[in-house]
C-alpha cells in the first residue's frame, strides 16, 4: 500500500517507519498561529491529504474535540471527504469561549500511514469585535482615502480635458478661419481666370432648358410650373384656364378692346320697350281680329237664319 502524506495551506507532514523492504520518513510541524472563532461561528477544520505520489485521497480521517473544560465533544467524528483530497469538519454550535484542543486523525497503525494533525482552535467574543472593528476602520479608511483619490484623479482630468479642448478648439478656429480667408479670397479668380471654365464650353445648355415642352414640367411649387402658368408674360399668376374655371369670377367694367358688354341697365331699357310694342300690338290685332269675327258670325248667322226660315216653311206645308 502506498504511503500517505498530510500537507495543509502552512506545513506538510510525512509518516514513517523504517523496516527491512519498506521505509517511512516522519515530520512534524507545528501550526504558526491558532484559528480564532466568535460564538456560534460556523467552524470548519480540514486538511487536504495526498498519497506519496501527490495523489488526492479519500481515505477516511476522523476528528476529536475537547471543549475548554477538557471534555470531549466530538470523538472521532468521521470527516467529509472530497475527490479532491480535502478532509473537513463543520461545526456552528459552539458558544463557550476559550481553547478547544483538537485532533485530526488520518491513515491507521496497521498500514504504517497514521497521522495525528493538530486543529486546536478558539472560540472568543472579542474576535468578532475585533474584526468588526478593524473592517469598520479599513472601510472607512479605505472610502475616505478613495473618495480623496477619486476627488483629485477627477479634479486633474477636468483640468486636464478643459484646457485640452479650449487648446484643440483655438488650434482649430484659427485654421478654419486661415483656411476659409484664403479660399475666398483666392478660388473667385481661380475660377474666372480659368480659360476653360465648362460652362463657356457646354454645348446647348441654354437652348436645351428653353426648348424643354411645358407639358413636362408637373412637379407643383416648382420655378419650371410657374413659368408654364405664367405664360409668355411670364408673371407666373393664373392663366385664362384658371380664371374661367373660377366658381366666382366677377367683371368690373363694361369696356372691351371694340365696343362694350351689355349692363343691367341696358337689359331693363330693352325690357320695357319691348313689353311696351307687345302690348300695343296686342290690342290692335285684339281689335282687327274681333271686328272680323264679328263680321263673319253675323253673315253667318243670317244665311242660317234664312235657311232655316224656308226649311221650317217647307215642312210646315207639307205637313198640312
Amino acid at each position: 500500500m502506498k504511503k500517505n502524506s498530510y500537507f495543509t495551506i502552512q506545513k506538510r507532514f510525512f509518516f514513517g517507519l523504517t523496516i527491512v523492504l519498506v521505509s517511512f520518513l516522519c515530520a512534524h510541524s507545528v501550526k504558526a498561529a491558532v484559528d480564532k472563532y466568535a460564538p456560534y461561528d460556523t467552524i470548519i477544520v480540514g486538511e487536504f491529504v495526498y498519497d506519496d505520489d501527490m495523489v488526492a485521497t479519500t481515505t477516511p480521517c476522523t476528528i476529536t474535540v475537547y471543549n475548554p473544560a477538557g471534555s470531549t465533544i466530538a470523538s472521532s467524528i468521521a470527516m467529509v471527504s472530497l475527490s479532491n483530497g480535502w478532509h473537513y469538519y463543520s461545526t456552528s454550535t459552539l458558544s463557550n469561549e476559550g481553547l478547544y484542543p483538537t485532533t485530526m486523525t488520518c491513515g491507521s497503525t496497521l498500514t504504517g500511514d497514521l497521522a495525528n494533525l493538530d486543529k486546536t482552535f478558539i472560540v472568543s467574543a472579542a474576535t468578532s469585535s475585533t474584526v468588526s472593528a478593524i473592517n469598520t476602520h479599513i472601510d472607512s479608511v479605505i472610502t475616505a482615502a478613495s473618495t480623496s483619490i477619486v476627488s483629485l484623479i477627477d479634479s486633474h482630468i477636468d483640468s486636464q480635458l478643459t484646457s485640452t479642448v479650449s487648446t484643440i478648439n483655438s488650434h482649430v478656429d484659427a485654421t478654419v478661419l486661415t483656411a476659409s480667408s484664403s479660399l475666398a479670397a483666392t478660388i473667385p479668380t481661380a475660377v474666372w481666370a480659368n480659360s476653360t471654365r465648362t460652362l463657356s464650353s457646354f454645348g446647348t445648355l441654354a437652348a436645351d432648358v428653353w426648348n424643354v415642352a411645358t407639358s413636362t414640367l408637373t412637379t407643383a411649387g416648382t420655378t419650371g410650373v410657374q413659368l408654364s402658368l405664367g405664360g409668355s408674360g411670364g408673371g407666373g399668376g393664373a392663366s385664362a384656364s384658371d380664371i374661367w374655371s373660377f366658381a366666382g369670377r366677377t367683371l368690373t367694367s363694361a369696356g372691351l378692346s371694340s365696343g362694350s358688354l351689355a349692363v343691367q341697365s341696358d337689359v331693363t331699357g330693352a325690357v320695357s320697350s319691348i313689353n311696351a310694342h307687345t302690348d300695343t300690338a296686342s290690342s290692335s290685332l285684339a281689335a282687327v281680329v274681333n271686328g272680323n269675327t264679328n263680321t263673319q258670325t253675323a253673315g253667318v248667322t243670317s244665311a242660317v237664319n234664312a235657311h232655316t226660315d224656308i226649311a221650317s216653311s217647307s215642312i210646315v206645308s207639307q205637313l198640312a
